[in-house]
């Protein structure tokens, strides 16, 4: 049974102070440009019930926050920062496990984690450490961007 959360599921998050860094392993979750037109190209069979739902408009020259941003901007809660793919995020996954696409960039953007790492950087360490293992696939590696600051050294500064 698929699990949806939409935009505006956001405006009830609470969590005050406690900002995550946010890496969705997902389509089009920070695509800028977002508007009607993808809405049609995704959701095409519900699209009249969306817009109707959540009073978007139809017009394709209207662009929609993105749901990557919508958490940055989020007051009282959300996040400090993002990391989304602004296309089609797709994922090479088997029995053994991921091997490539946007769960590998995610799993190396983590593992990329120590005391005193820095945002950018743990992005850049999982783009080599794709670029290295799985090869020139360069349309994962354009499509994954940050929203926020790169230079954001992770769990603060004392």
């Amino acid at each position: 049974m698929p699990i949806w959360y939409y935009t505006p599921y956001i405006n009830g998050l609470n969590n005050g102070n406690k900002l995550p860094i946010i890496f969705f392993d997902a389509c089009l979750t920070a695509k800028l440009d977002f508007n009607f037109t993808d809405l049609h190209g995704y959701f095409h069979g519900t699209v009249y019930l969306l817009t109707r739902v959540f009073h978007l408009s139809e017009d394709p020259s209207v662009n929609y926050d993105c749901f990557a941003w919508l958490f940055i901007s989020k007051t009282n809660g959300g996040a400090i920062a993002t990391i989304g793919s602004t296309r089609t995020a797709y994922t090479w996954v088997d029995s053994n496990g991921v091997y490539g696409g946007a769960g590998y960039l995610d799993v190396h953007f983590f593992m990329a984690y120590h005391e005193g790492a820095h945002l950018g950087p743990m992005l850049t360490s999982a783009q080599n450490d794709y670029i290295n293992n799985v090869g020139k696939d360069y349309f994962t590696i354009e499509e994954f961007m940050i929203l926020g600051d790169p230079s954001l050294m992770i769990g603060g500064y004392n």
